[in-house]
């Protein structure tokens, strides 16, 4: 990501609000964007953390990538596809 937000974590549903409309304005999604609550229910229910890239390839898994978000190294994963695929 080019570009950066950095706010200060909403208190409001009110500030949840308008920091999800500067990222929307930022980077003009073309997909539905959906704020949860301030209960954060759905990223309770939803979260896959911690986040990993995996490959499969003929239902085994052939590489396993860092914990993510911060350890992913996407250029090894492309270096991987190259080789192997």
């Amino acid at each position: 990501m080019e570009n950066v937000i950095n706010y200060k974590e909403p208190q409001s549903i009110e500030e949840r609000r308008k920091a999800c409309e500067k990222l929307i304005d930022l980077y003009d999604p073309k997909m539905t964007i959906v704020m949860d609550e301030m209960s954060n229910e759905l990223d309770n229910a939803y979260k896959a953390h911690p986040e990993r890239l995996y490959i499969i390839l003929d239902g085994v898994i052939a590489y396993v990538g860092g914990n993510g978000p911060f350890d992913y190294n996407l250029e090894q994963v492309e270096l991987w596809l190259k080789k192997n695929v």
